[in-house]
């Protein structure tokens, strides 16, 4: 079996011909990292993998443009869980034997990952419930919020309070910031953004009032 990965939306396998020689092992996050820290952020650790193509590979050289920058990253031994990653190194193929070649790709990863179907987890409330963070950590969801008028809402033991709520506005919570149609909302917020801890964490609504979360589950 031939094993691959995802970047940038696109198949190291299929759309450019290169396969990994040897995947990173599966391993849980670090409590320490030796990679700069981020305020807020996990930190980072770093996940080396071996390209391998044939000499003759027509793509290849498409392949090392698309081989930089920043995206979403999916291991075929980890394909429900996505990774936040980039790439710092530079690419390069050197020959191993008559007709194949090998580069070394260093990934920085968030140790943190996430479930690849975050899109399809989203939970709707139209009154007080709860949610089960399924992850092994807290999570940072995103919040949509329709509303009008003031309102407080309570996820387990976080309140934000809002004021002048319409339409709808949403609250990234691993961004730290609050948006309606696509811009910065700037009336008040009082209150942290909201993490919601493992198990079972109630919900906690005003009257007329929509939530829709899309927890963003996290495991380390």
């Amino acid at each position: 079996m031939m094993h691959w990965f995802i970047w940038q939306g696109k198949n190291s396998l299929k759309d450019f011909n290169l396969w990994i020689g040897k995947l990173p092992k599966i391993t849980r996050a670090p409590e320490r990292y030796d990679t700069v820290q981020i305020p807020g952020r996990a930190g980072d650790m770093i996940r080396k993998v071996k390209l391998i193509t044939r000499n003759t590979n027509p793509k290849l050289q498409a392949a090392l443009g698309w081989l930089r920058g920043s995206s979403d990253l999916i291991f075929s031994n980890e394909a429900g869980y996505i990774y936040t990653a980039r790439i710092v190194n530079e690419v390069d193929f050197d020959r191993i034997g008559n007709d194949l070649l090998q580069a070394e790709v260093q990934f920085y990863c968030d140790p943190l990952k996430k479930s690849a179907n975050a899109d399809r987890e989203t939970v709707t409330l139209t009154a007080s419930g709860s949610i089960y963070n399924r992850g092994d950590v807290a999570s940072r969801p995103i919040v949509k919020i329709t509303a009008t008028g003031n309102k407080t809402i309570t996820i387990g033991t976080m309140s934000m309070a809002f004021s002048n709520l319409s339409g709808t506005v949403v609250v990234d919570c691993d961004a730290g910031i609050i948006t309606k149609n696509g811009a910065i909302w700037t009336e008040s917020v009082t209150g942290d953004f909201w993490r919601i801890p493992t198990g079972t964490v109630s919900v906690t609504l005003p009257s007329s009032t929509t939530v829709e979360i899309q927890p963003n589950w996290r495991w380390v």
